[in-house]
């Protein structure tokens, strides 16, 4: 089944036929969180640094579009990179939200993992905005000290009032993944303080079998990715998205051919605060 799998969304990545549309309304990055030094000590984990930054990634697309991938192909590169490392909890980090144990989030570091996503922020739930959330039931001050506290101006809502974490109807869509093998275990992997780190691919990506949509029908943003760094963070995506009435749509960072269509905020480069 898993070749099947990765079989198909090559066909999706690279041999879609695209149409114009205008079912991508924009790209969201959000300042998740902001660690502080209580976050620093008390998360278990020496390569969680004070000052490390949380971004989350959303696809804002139309009522009714799904996202089928977030994909590299030949002309059209997918670039992830920061000038330190990315975070990735050093005993129950994953590089696939969907396999992140809801169970474990409460009371550290967890929830500010390194991973990529079609929508969900852990197994069990959906992630969406702060600003949308209507709750937060995932913070508690089992950790010495508390972690996860900071109500740093700059990350909007605190997490202690809203987590982007909301149950749905339906498990959260899972990721399928190919050709992200060295992206995918270069997150996974405790990193080296200080070290720079960059993935480029045009063959490669992830997505969602079927498509994915956000818990919302009638705002249908969808998370793609969360990433904490202490460095500059860039990212350089492609994305295709389908209709319902079939009809394929890609959006790309650079040199748009035939039907594509060039969206600019598919480049992000964000300064330190540090």
């Amino acid at each position: 089944m898993k070749i099947q799998i990765l079989v198909l969304l090559c066909v999706q990545f690279l041999c879609g036929l695209s149409a114009i549309g205008q079912g991508l309304e924009g790209i969201i990055v959000e300042t998740y969180y902001i660690t502080d030094k209580n976050d620093a000590s008390g998360s278990g984990s020496e390569s969680l640094e004070e000052n490390s930054v949380t971004y989350r990634i959303y696809v804002d697309l139309k009522p009714g579009y799904r996202l089928q991938s977030v994909y590299g192909a030949p002309g059209h590169e997918m670039k992830l990179r920061t000038t330190t490392t990315f975070y990735n909890h050093s005993i129950h980090g994953h590089y696939i939200s969907n396999l992140v144990m809801d169970k474990l989030l409460p009371g550290g570091a967890l929830m500010l993992d390194s991973w990529i996503s079609v929508g969900a922020g852990s197994q069990q739930r959906y992630a969406v905005l702060k600003a949308e959330d209507d709750t937060a039931y995932t913070i508690s001050n089992l950790s010495r000290p508390p972690v996860l506290q900071n109500i740093n101006a700059a990350i909007g809502v605190p997490l202690t009032f809203r987590d982007g974490l909301m149950v749905g109807d339906t498990l959260p869509p899972r990721v399928s993944q190919i050709g992200l093998e060295a992206l995918l275990d270069s997150l996974f992997k405790e990193p080296t303080k200080g070290k720079g780190f960059e993935f480029i691919t045009e063959n490669g990506g992830w997505g969602c079998l079927g498509g994915s949509m956000g818990i919302d029908p009638k705002t249908n943003k969808i998370l793609i990715g969360q990433f904490t760094t202490t460095g500059d963070f860039y990212f350089e995506f492609n994305l295709q998205i389908g209709s319902t009435d079939q009809r394929v749509e890609n959006y790309v960072a650079r040199e748009p051919v035939n039907k594509e269509q060039l969206h600019k905020d598919l480049i992000i480069n964000i300064a330190s605060p540090n």
